[in-house]
């Protein structure tokens, strides 16, 4: 009986590399004689979801700042992070508002979970709407907004953070009224063109190419692949 021939089995390969403009591909490995199973664009860190995935349930820390009452997680770039419970917002001395009115501030943390910040939009508002519309000109550079915190002063007083106690606390003339505000979540992914499988072909070595289909510019393709017989049978097949 003369010997049968023999052919590997099937091995799927994963790949990630840069995205690009429709058209060539470079993906190092890939064999022209390989078939194609998926091409997955995974987005870039600018479009993976940043945010809270729960509210971060914010209260009064000491008479004057701010914690978080519950641990909480958050995704940084797609990625979770964990926050610890009771990490203090601290409100500094700085921030002012004239007699009956209103002030706000952003809560943010930084990526790590560790630093939290407290940045105050514009003191002297007639209303908590108008003082959380003038939060859009502060931005918390590098940190994930968690939510915001609107104060109201003492009847007939001014309110001076450091100085005048959060509503519920006691030092100097407290707030007649404090709210704490969270964003409410993350959404789902969003820049990310999802399967563009049916869009790509293997082309060349070392190249797949998708002329005319999505743009993957700024993000990251998974491609899987399945590899050929390598004893120059084709594609692998048992």
């Amino acid at each position: 009986m003369s010997p049968q021939p023999t052919h590997s089995a099937p091995n799927l390969v994963p790949y990630v590399v840069a995205g690009g403009a429709a058209g060539n591909i470079t993906v190092t490995g890939i064999s022209v004689k390989d078939r194609l199973a998926a091409v997955i664009d995974l987005g870039s860190a600018a479009t993976l979801p940043t945010g809270p995935l729960g509210p971060a349930n914010f209260e009064i820390s000491t008479n004057f700042d701010i914690q978080n009452g519950d641990a909480f997680d958050m995704l940084v770039a797609g990625v979770p992070v964990t926050v610890a419970t009771d990490k203090v917002f601290d409100t500094g001395t700085a921030a002012t508002t004239a007699i009956d009115t209103w002030i706000a501030a952003i809560l943010s943390i930084d990526e790590d979970g560790t630093t939290t910040h407290v940045d105050w939009g514009t003191g002297g508002h007639a209303s908590e709407a108008l003082a959380i519309a003038a939060l859009a000109v502060v931005v918390a550079s590098g940190d994930v907004t968690l939510g915001y915190v609107t104060i109201l002063t003492d009847s007939g007083a001014t309110w001076t953070a450091g100085t005048d106690a959060l509503q519920g606390g006691t030092g100097g003339g407290p707030s007649d009224d404090t709210n704490y505000y969270n964003d409410g979540g993350v959404g789902a992914q969003s820049g990310a063109s999802g399967n563009l499988t049916s869009e790509f072909t293997i082309t060349a070595a070392n190249t797949i190419n998708n002329a005319g289909g999505t743009s993957s510019a700024g993000g990251m393709l998974l491609i899987l692949a399945w590899t050929h017989d390598t004893r120059g049978q084709g594609f692998n097949r048992t």
